[in-house]
């Protein structure tokens, strides 16, 4: 069993942070340097160098001194919304953002949300309505619909259609995630269960509902993936009652972190609502406070 860092903090900003022997420092950031908006969900560092954030009023760019706001004309007939839940880069340094009513897209170069957002996302998933959206890390797209998974491979321009329910293949159900980790596509559907497709062949070749056993229904709407570069798979925001469940793909078992769970894989709090890999391997797990 792989030992894993984990560096738990409240999604507060604190001066420093003293882990595990070592000082983290950290700079406060707030209304002063214009976060309007002190409710974080999603953070990305893009090619730039720039610190973007989600927030449920708006897109926040940081460049280390100030920060903008940029926000959708919400006038405008390829509007969402301005609740930010989801940040992510394309190859083309288009930044795609997830919101509550739908995707949109936003030029960091113009500094402007896309008109035609909804059109661009068209050619590239096909005339259905998407559910979610994830980059994946050779730079495609991959869109989530009721009955289906679209995957448009960005080398070929091509776009590949998994159906649901298929014999062998992604089984029926709402996907809430997909990541890639290592050589394999992870998806968690909204009942728990967590199907594995080889990255190569773009077949499954496993399905789990242990996680869904385990719940027994008691799962939070949020509930999302993360891979660490072990290869790992941990899934987060699950419920009140479970903090996070790691998959661990030497032993293929489900270890389960939570406020209950023994002293090696207690959390402070079962209310995760990020976790990100550092450069040192250490995983930053956020939490409400």
């Amino acid at each position: 069993m792989r030992n894993h860092r984990l560096l738990l903090i409240a999604i507060v900003l604190f001066p420093f942070l003293s882990a595990l022997g070592e000082e983290y420092r950290f700079n406060h950031i707030d209304a002063e340097q214009g976060l309007t908006n002190s409710e974080v969900v999603s953070i990305h560092k893009n090619r730039q160098g720039f610190i973007w954030m989600g927030t449920p009023t708006g897109l926040f760019r940081y460049d280390g001194y100030q920060i903008i706001c940029f926000k959708q004309n919400l006038s405008s007939h390829s509007a969402t919304d301005n609740n930010i839940y989801r940040i992510q880069e394309a190859s083309d340094g288009m930044l795609w953002v997830s919101t509550k009513s739908g995707q949109a897209l936003f030029n960091p170069d113009q500094e402007r949300f896309v008109d035609n957002a909804q059109s661009v996302i068209r050619n590239y998933a096909g005339p259905v309505n998407i559910n979610n959206v994830y980059i994946d890390l050779g730079g495609n797209y991959w869109f989530t619909t009721l009955n289906d998974v679209r995957m448009y491979n960005a080398r070929t321009q091509k776009r590949i259609i998994f159906r649901l329910g298929t014999p062998g293949g992604l089984h029926h159900g709402i996907i809430k995630d997909i990541r890639q980790g290592k050589n394999r596509y992870w998806f968690l559907y909204d009942d728990g269960t967590v199907d594995c497709m080889d990255a190569q062949t773009l077949r499954v070749i496993f399905h789990d509902t242990r996680l869904k056993e385990m719940l027994h229904g008691n799962i939070e709407e949020k509930m999302a993936l993360f891979t660490d570069l072990n290869g790992d798979v941990w899934i987060y925001n699950i419920s009140s009652h479970f903090g996070i469940a790691r998959f661990d793909v030497s032993s293929q078992d489900w270890v389960i972190y939570s406020t209950t769970a023994d002293v090696n894989h207690r959390l402070s709090n079962n209310t995760v609502t990020c976790m990100e890999e550092d450069e040192q391997n250490n995983i930053w797990i956020g939490t409400d406070h």
